[in-house]
């Protein structure tokens, strides 16, 4: 066997580790890899490992070990192994020899190895032996898989593949088998996805997901015809805990898919439904405790009826849903009323209008005769306008109330429903276009908000960032008064570049409360808004900075340290993601420049290494005496979790198929397995 220099080098590092065991196992899979690359070169199509997924990547070039991988990939078929998934036979059999060998490496050491295997990778590997086989698909599955996509041939060729932001891996199966054969590795799955055309490819994907045991929190169904795949779902999972479902296609953007049906999932908590109209006749399950509903065709109230029978309803989002007048507006509140939904925490509204100022109206229009189902609306704003009188509306339960991105007065909204709350309540959250906002209201809204001692979480967007747009809104702002800082518990700014704006909001005043702030993309952050945040808000815990300006950011990072003793949080995260530097640089910054402001402190650089080959790096420092912590990483949970795709087969014979598509570079990086 021939060792490359790369693989001298790492058997070298670990020698000098100690880590013999993790030599051992290298050297093992050195010899595999080798196996592999003389056959391949041979061109023999018998061999102890090979793949029949592929791969092709984002570059515009392909590595000559990719093409030998793909083009030994095409000889080997899955069909010519019968590995089932019963535990290897000679699992627990040791050699009397004191020899190490493969058969009797550690599990542990072999999970160590296996982690960073892709995909891929892991399909080969398993070919290699019967109890490579049993750990890598019974005993050691990929547990970081947050989202599988799985793609109908078409679909993805049409519409996905040419779509350059999408930035995702696809693997590519020749054939229908190969998809279980994926799914082995991977048995628990927060969500998967299937974007579909016909009901009959999901019932098919759908059947290989309960074959393959795979256990799931959320089934995503994307139909981008207006079959929906309701009844396979039901079939397979009919125990399914969580759904999302949302059309795809310019045809169901504004007027949505009728949904005239919803099978009975009992014990299902979470449902999204995105651009569906539902019809009178359907129920959904009463046993929902989340539900989120967006509808840009302007049919909310057909849904409003079924809100009332969710009992068990604790979480409810509205999203594009218009409200003409207030007397609709408190139909909605009477609805969801604790009558009805007496365990209803959250309410959310989100690119919602609700018009506060014009009269009970009832609108009919000439189209509303062909349509079977407009009558129930026409019957709810009479009913809404004949009840114009102060409603009996009692929210008991209700923690929260979030406007996100609404179209309303947000002071007229807050209090009509905080007015109805009880001591049960919790927080206001608004977000909010800055350009399109009069922070006087917002001021205003904080001395209601302290007055009923709740929280405030806010956010800002900037759209605007013409200069003189800037000076006009700069030219009206006034300060905030001391409740808005006494009340703000949450802080969050995208894409803005106002730095007057963000001094006004956070620099007035003392933060309390604050506990939460982040800033994506925010060129309006300057040392002197971090050294306030360090100084006056002594309960904040975490800081995300997401690719902002980075050129003096170092110095009001400092101040964080600085202001160990005065932080009454125990634990504090900075999440710093730079596009230029790591966090392993500042750690060398502290030691050979700052020793003297971390002396007294304990610190360590800790590098992480997440799944798709990302990695990550945390500086922990704590003070030993009241073990207080900051943390300062490039990474969060977002970035420690798998996110894979597989396109499936050509609904046509895969003999018939163009395989050109199969090895052409596309926009988003794809593997053929």
């Amino acid at each position: 066997m021939v060792i490359s220099y790369s693989q001298f080098k790492l058997r070298y590092l670990i020698c000098r580790t100690g880590n013999i065991w993790l030599d051992l196992v290298l050297v093992c899979v050195f010899d595999v890899m080798d196996m592999i690359d003389d056959v391949a070169l041979r061109n023999q199509p018998g061999s102890m490992c090979s793949s029949p997924l592929s791969t092709s990547d984002n570059l515009p070039k392909e590595d000559n070990d990719d093409l030998t991988d793909k083009n030994f990939c095409t000889q080997i078929k899955w069909d010519s192994l019968h590995l089932d998934e019963m535990p290897y036979v000679g699992y627990n059999e040791r050699n009397n020899t004191d020899e190490v060998t493969l058969g009797t490496m550690p599990d542990l050491v072999m999970q160590c190895i296996f982690e960073s295997f892709n995909l891929r990778d892991r399909c080969i590997a398993s070919q290699v032996c019967k109890r490579w086989y049993y750990l890598l698909t019974c005993r050691f599955p990929m547990e970081d898989v947050t989202v599988l996509n799985i793609f109908q041939n078409q679909i993805y060729k049409d519409k996905i593949s040419n779509n350059k932001n999408i930035g995702l891996k696809c693997y590519h199966i020749d054939k229908d088998s190969c998809l279980l054969v994926a799914l082995r590795h991977c048995r628990i799955i927060s969500s998967v996805k299937i974007w579909f055309a016909d009901a009959a490819f999901a019932g098919k994907v759908l059947k290989k997901l309960k074959q393959a045991k795979i256990r799931m929190r959320c089934l995503d169904l994307y139909p981008y015809n207006t079959e929906k795949a309701l009844e396979q779902a039901f079939i397979s999972f009919p125990d399914l805990t969580g759904m999302t479902m949302r059309p795809h296609g310019q045809e169901f953007f504004w007027s949505g898919l009728d949904m005239y049906s919803f099978p009975k999932f009992t014990k299902m908590d979470t449902l999204m439904l995105d651009g569906f109209n539902i019809k009178p006749e359907v129920f959904l399950p009463e046993s929902l405790t989340t539900l989120e509903w967006l509808n840009r065709s302007g049919k909310f109230l057909r849904i409003m009826p079924k809100l009332r029978y969710l009992v068990n309803l604790e979480y409810l989002m509205l999203g594009h849903a218009e409200f003409l007048d207030t007397a609709e507006f408190d139909s909605f509140l009477q609805v969801i009323s604790s009558d009805n939904l007496p365990k209803l925490q959250y309410l959310i509204f989100r690119y919602c209008k609700i018009d506060s100022h014009r009269q009970s109206v009832v609108i009919s229009s000439p189209d509303d005769d062909d349509d079977d189902d407009a009558g129930y609306e026409r019957e709810l704003r009479r009913n809404a306008a004949e009840h114009i009188s102060e409603p009996d509306i009692k929210l008991n339960s209700l923690q929260m109330i979030k406007l996100d991105l609404c179209y309303t007065d947000l002071s007229f909204v807050i209090r009509r429903v905080i007015s109805f709350t009880s001591s049960a309540m919790r927080v206001v959250s608004l977000n909010v276009i800055s350009e399109e906002t009069n922070y006087e209201r917002i001021y205003d809204l904080s001395s209601l908000i302290a007055g009923r001692k709740l929280t405030l979480h806010f956010g800002i967007l900037q759209k605007d960032t013409r200069a003189e747009r800037r000076e006009e809104v700069l030219n009206a702002l006034k300060l905030p008064p001391a409740s808005f800082g006494t009340v703000l518990g949450r802080f969050e700014a995208s894409f803005l570049t106002d730095e007057a704006l963000l001094r006004n909001l956070l620099l007035t005043h003392p933060l309390p409360r604050l506990t939460d702030i982040k800033f994506i993309q925010v060129s309006a952050v300057t040392p002197p808004i971090l050294l306030h945040l360090s100084l006056m808000a002594p309960r904040l815990r975490k800081l995300s900075l997401i690719n902002c300006e980075e050129d003096e950011l170092d110095t009001g990072i400092l101040n964080f340290i600085s202001s160990f003793p005065s932080r009454i949080s125990k634990s504090l995260q900075i999440i710093w993601k730079r596009k230029c530097s790591r966090p392993l640089s500042f750690y060398n910054i502290l030691i050979n420049d700052q020793w003297d402001l971390i002396k007294d402190f304990e610190i360590r650089v800790i590098p992480k290494k997440f799944a798709a080959n990302k990695v990550g790096e945390k500086i922990v420092i704590w003070e030993v005496e009241t073990k207080k912590t900051l943390y300062i990483q490039d990474f969060d949970v977002n970035d420690q979790g798998r996110i894979l795709g597989i396109v499936m087969p050509p609904d046509r014979d895969i003999s018939l198929y163009n395989s050109d598509f199969l090895e052409n570079n596309e926009s988003t990086s794809s593997l053929h397995l």
